[in-house]
């Protein structure tokens, strides 16, 4: 069975071949201690004297986000608008444009160009550059995607109209042809801020990605009948939680032959709201089963598995369905036909259940368990189930750290005893830390034919468990999967080709972390900043043929945006692995609100 989690966002496809160069990396990033680089003649080059205070050089930086590029050079490209474009430089602007043709070209995929193009090495001014910038973002059709955004920003200290920053830039869209075109680079600029607004006084365009073809994917789900539709109440639940921060991750969506008739059927399930079955007819279409469990028992997770070897499939829900005295259950249900019959004895494990109000099942989980991952670790021939525990009654107590929590809820393992029993070991095993565990991997990290466990965490480092082969396992704390965390997605494949599994976990990349953090480094212990600066580095791709060595900077892999769940798969039929990565931000219903 395929499972992809999915976050609310843009969805990022990664597409790996041989033939694709990586893709156009971000300058370096600066040195934290706040020296200039190299040439700090260069009058493009950053300050060696900045504002090191968050509040005062953020205020500056969202102001050149909002204005500058959100209501500014993003409006303008939007509406096609070349004289307002122009209105964004100074009257003494000289800056280095792109090239006018690029420097190489791939086709990454069927039907899709890839292009680069380098800075041109002539000094133009601010007619000259808005020229040559101009061919990358006129033709729109529609302008779906426009981003500037800085990643660093240095603002003057002796002078608080002057700023320096590098911008990641994004143009993407339709073109009249219809075929969808994104352009992505960096700038590095010079900003001088005439009375509200900060205009550009110098820039020079980094690589210069251009991507352009037919899309590879439709959304047909309206047609076929795969539209999820919510009652009013509903969504008015989940857009106050969404609200005061309760909501981050929903649900999921699953593909598999449900009824064993030949052809992919859909599950689509939402936290605490319903389970619902798309059976396809065959014919093209899809027929919708909802409420196949109760509301209330439907959890983050879900597996759709045999657990006892009889041919019948069974579910699991990562969700709490019973708590009495000292033992919880998660759901576990047998399948008879379409319907499913709940099994009392569930998954059982110890918890101090005082501490969960029935109320409190009625209305939402108390305890969270984000991820279910299931595997034979014992190596007595049938499979046994990883459930990542998250937060629980206890969680974010005055000792929460985002750096280094360690009050989120216990992982759990239940071995399977046969006759769909488990008996739950995590601790006993082995498995002791309470690192709000989002996603976790069963894979063999050292080569000895047993299965290791990944677990990645939301605050924090992630976690590596080595096996015995017998189901008991040793906190590996040096091992290379376990010098990042923050993570929230996994897919194990051979993702570089060289017949060696792989492991890809999906991370934050955040802008406003690489802002801010190296502003702050004076003030930071080594351990703190190195933590701070991983948080917000983006994406891995541990190599398993190169030690398990971080290969994504190299292969372009790492920026994805504000990454969630992803999966691997041959999604362009040429032979190796692809990359879907679910990416964006959970929104407010006013843009009055701070997203998260």
């Amino acid at each position: 069975m395929s499972r992809l989690v999915l976050g609310i966002g843009a969805f990022a496809l990664i597409a790996c071949t041989d033939a694709s160069p990586p893709a156009p990396r971000p300058a370096p990033a600066l040195p934290v201690d706040g020296t200039a680089r190299p040439g700090a003649s260069d009058p493009l080059a950053p300050p060696t004297a900045f504002v090191r205070d968050p509040a005062v050089s953020e205020a500056a930086a969202l102001v050149v986000i909002d204005g500058t590029g959100r209501d500014g050079i993003c409006a303008a490209t939007r509406a096609q608008d070349r004289v307002a474009l122009a209105t964004w430089f100074t009257e003494d602007f000289r800056g280095y444009g792109p090239q006018a043709r690029p420097e190489a070209s791939t086709e990454p995929g069927p039907g899709l160009l890839r292009e680069i193009y380098g800075a041109a090495d002539t000094a133009l001014d601010a007619a000259g550059f808005v020229a040559a910038w101009w061919p990358h973002v006129a033709g729109f059709a529609a302008v779906e995607r426009c981003r500037f955004k800085p990643f660093h920003f240095r603002l003057e200290a002796n002078d608080a109209r002057s700023a320096w920053a590098e911008v990641a830039v994004e143009v993407g869209g339709r073109l009249a042809d219809g075929q969808a075109e994104m352009r992505r680079g960096t700038w590095s600029v010079r900003l001088h801020l005439e009375g509200d607004r900060w205009r550009l006084r110098g820039a020079r365009t980094g690589p210069l990605e251009v991507v352009r073809g037919q899309p590879a994917f439709a959304d047909v789900g309206d047609q076929v009948g795969v539209g999820l539709y919510l009652d009013p109440a509903t969504r008015e639940r989940a857009a106050a939680q969404t609200d005061r921060g309760a909501r981050t991750s929903i649900g999921g969506l699953a593909a598999l032959d449900w009824d064993h008739d030949g052809f992919e059927d859909l599950l689509s399930w939402l936290q605490g709201t319903g389970l619902t079955l798309f059976r396809n007819d065959g014919r093209g279409g899809f027929e919708a089963t909802p409420d196949l469990l109760p509301a209330r028992e439907v959890g983050h997770a879900l597996l759709v598995l045999d657990l006892d070897g009889d041919g019948v499939d069974e579910v699991v829900t990562s969700e709490v369905v019973g708590c009495e005295g000292d033992v919880a259950r998660l759901g576990l249900y047998r399948r008879h036909g379409a319907a499913l019959e709940a099994l009392t004895q569930g998954l059982p494990f110890a918890y101090p259940c005082g501490r969960v109000q029935a109320a409190d099942l009625r209305a939402g989980p108390t305890v969270t368990y984000q991820h279910l991952a299931p595997a034979d670790v014992d190596g007595d021939g049938d499979l046994d189930l990883f459930a990542a525990g998250y937060s629980g009654a206890g969680s974010f107590s005055e000792r929460f750290n985002y750096f280094q929590a360690d009050d989120g809820e216990a992982n759990l393992l239940f071995l399977n005893e046969g006759g769909l029993r488990f008996r739950e070991v995590g601790r006993d095993r082995g498995l002791a830390e309470q690192h709000y565990s989002y996603v976790a991997a069963w894979l063999d990290l050292d080569a000895d034919g047993d299965l290791d466990l990944f677990v990645g965490n939301d605050y924090g480092a992630d976690d590596v468990y080595l096996n015995d082969g017998r189901g008991w396992f040793g906190r590996a704390l040096d091992h290379p999967l376990a010098s990042q965390g923050w993570s929230m997605g996994a897919a194990v494949a051979d993702l570089d080709g060289d017949g060696v599994l792989d492991l890809s976990v999906s991370r934050m990349y955040s802008t406003a972390g690489n802002r801010v953090v190296p502003l702050v480094s004076d003030r930071l212990g080594a351990g703190a900043l190195q933590g701070a600066l991983t948080a917000a580095a983006g994406n891995a791709l541990y190599s398993g043929a190169a030690g398990w060595r971080d290969r994504a900077v190299d292969l372009g892999l790492d920026h994805a945006g504000w990454a969630w769940g992803q999966a691997a798969a041959d999604l362009d039929d040429d032979g190796d692995p692809d990359l879907l990565v679910v990416n964006g931000m959970t929104s407010h219903r006013t843009n009055k609100g701070a997203d998260y």
